[in-house]
């Protein structure tokens, strides 16, 4: 099932499901990392009154958790389309290779923001 008769489609997805997970699972730590800076931030007498500070690690963490939120919903989009690939038409399985992939380039400029974002939490916290 590598070719439609009038375009390509994703042939087996699990290297992108493995590369979804690892992406994913490194956004997780990075979230709780940042949450638990932001609960120390809020607990620290310096930092507790600095409001950029703050705004950084909420900004950071809500981004964050947004990505990992859409990577398991992009994950759950290629198991889906993994678990119909015989039966999808030719045109519907155009459109869910070029959602997959296209949702996969969103969450690698995602995760790059996020290492951006991260990088300026340490920057902000650092003593």
């Amino acid at each position: 099932m590598a070719a439609f008769r009038w375009g390509m489609k994703l042939d087996n997805v699990t290297g992108i499901l493995t590369i979804l997970a690892i992406v994913i699972g490194l956004c997780f730590s990075m979230a709780v990392t940042i949450w638990n800076k932001s609960i120390d931030a809020r607990s620290t007498a310096g930092l507790a009154t600095d409001g950029y500070a703050l705004t950084v690690l909420d900004n950071t963490r809500t981004h964050l958790v947004f990505t990992v939120m859409y990577g398991v919903t992009l994950a759950a989009v290629t198991v889906l389309y993994q678990i119909f690939a015989g039966v999808l038409s030719v045109f519907w399985g155009k459109v869910a290779s070029a959602v997959i992939v296209g949702g996969s380039i969103y969450l690698l400029a995602l995760v790059l923001q996020a290492l951006g974002y991260f990088q300026r939490v340490f920057h902000v916290l650092k003593p």
